[in-house]
């Protein structure tokens, strides 16, 4: 049962995925109301929140192996910079954070984007820690919704831009 559910939350996170990337592509003039999105288009800070799913799929069934809810404050510079104070619940018991962790960022024409997040391991490893995650610019760039893009991920989430009040 267990594994009918890891696979349905997958499949349908992957069909929400193709549909925001779809709708992007097909009405960027919605996401921003322009076809001219750039890095200036993100400057000062959204709150964040993501929800995630560690999978496990070498047995050619996907299992969910991790539950984490993350959140916190991100805060783009205009110029491809952006840092983070995150924190979060890992499988509904440890907790970690805050954490100050920094990044990079793009964004196309088409008010698509994406951005890094760096963190440190512990204990250190050299072969971790940065995260990948790809974006949409709704809402006028008062919104953006955000999905990872890491191999073992199913992750889904929003940010806020602060002191965007709708009228």
């Amino acid at each position: 049962m267990r594994r009918l559910a890891a696979l349905t939350f997958v499949l349908g996170l992957m069909i929400g995925v193709l549909a925001i990337r779809a709708l992007a592509t097909s009405s960027s003039q919605v996401a921003l109301a322009s076809d001219n999105c750039s890095t200036k288009t993100l400057s000062g800070s959204y709150s964040l929140q993501v929800w995630d799913k560690f999978i496990n799929s070498s047995t050619g069934t996907p299992i969910v192996t991790a539950y984490i809810v993350e959140g916190g404050l991100m805060t783009f510079d205009g110029t491809g910079g952006v840092t983070f104070v995150h924190e979060g619940s890992f499988n509904g018991t440890s907790q970690f954070g805050p954490e100050n962790r920094s990044g990079i960022y793009s964004v196309q024409p088409n008010c698509m984007g994406s951005f890094t997040m760096q963190y440190q391991a512990s204990p250190p490893s050299p072969t971790c820690c940065t995260n990948h995650y790809d974006f949409v610019i709704v809402a006028k760039g008062s919104e953006l919704t955000i999905f990872q893009r890491d191999i073992g991920t199913v992750s889904a989430g929003t940010a806020i831009k602060q002191g965007v009040i709708d009228s």
